[in-house]
């Protein structure tokens, strides 16, 4: 019908990739669809999020300096995130008080002490360069993919920004047995990250470990020790079991 009408449909570029019946991690499918995809950006939303018409006109000049020049610096643009059935019942409004006060508050506050996301999720939008810089996803990641990859972009020299001005819609687990499902998986991805990173947290050197977060500037070690009981404190219970 579009063609009909004299539009080019395929100006974009735009292409929907099936992988089939596959019962692996979503960073394989994140893994498998940048490997086929000559974009810049790449943008990693779920299914269950909406965002605003103008979100790509909103978040991508974050990529950009004020004369319009690439950050090449910049790895990962993460937006402000708030969930849409956080009033359905107690367990949702719990979360919803948790979660955004880590999602927008705490967030921030990472990537001004550390130039590091640590929850990059729904929404968040990644340069496609970074990725490439360090190799791609982890497939083996069952959950917390988006950390994961901020961490090792940070390690790799690239930074994190927080769009304040972008806010997307997403969903929180309605049923107690979702939740536990979801909190177990994710306790998981903590150990995991916690073994994988806490040593380069703690001893590797990585730009920008300094930084002035409304209260002063934090002495450097201050800040790697704070950074590493970041990551360690959602797995606490995992790593003392």
């Amino acid at each position: 019908e579009w063609r009909e009408r004299g539009v080019v449909c395929n100006a974009l570029r735009a292409s929907a990739v099936l992988r089939g019946k596959s019962r692996q991690t979503k960073a394989a499918a994140l893994e498998y669809g940048r490997a086929r995809t000559s974009a810049d950006l790449i943008v990693v939303l779920d299914a269950d999020a909406v965002v605003e018409e103008d979100y790509l006109a909103k978040i991508v000049p974050y990529f950009y300096d004020e004369r319009g020049e690439r950050r090449s610096e910049v790895a990962v643009v993460q937006p402000d995130v708030t969930f849409k059935n956080s009033s359905q019942n107690f367990l949702t409004m719990h979360q919803a008080f948790k979660m955004e006060a880590d999602a927008i508050v705490g967030n921030r506050a990472y990537i001004r002490a550390f130039g590091c996301a640590l929850r990059p999720g729904s929404g968040a939008i990644w340069s496609a360069a970074a990725l490439r810089a360090v190799g791609g996803w982890d497939v083996n990641m069952l959950a917390l993919e988006g950390t994961d990859m901020s961490m090792r972009t940070r390690m790799a020299g690239y930074s994190g920004k927080a769009a304040a001005n972008v806010i997307i819609e997403t969903e929180l687990p309605s049923t107690l047995s979702a939740y536990k499902s979801q909190q177990l998986r994710w306790m998981w991805a903590w150990a995991y990250l916690a073994k994988r990173h806490l040593a380069s947290v703690l001893f590797n050197s990585f730009n920008g470990v300094t930084s002035d977060i409304g209260i002063g500037v934090l002495n450097g070690n201050v800040a790697r020790l704070w950074f590493a009981l970041t990551i360690v404190r959602p797995a606490q219970w995992l790593l003392l079991a």
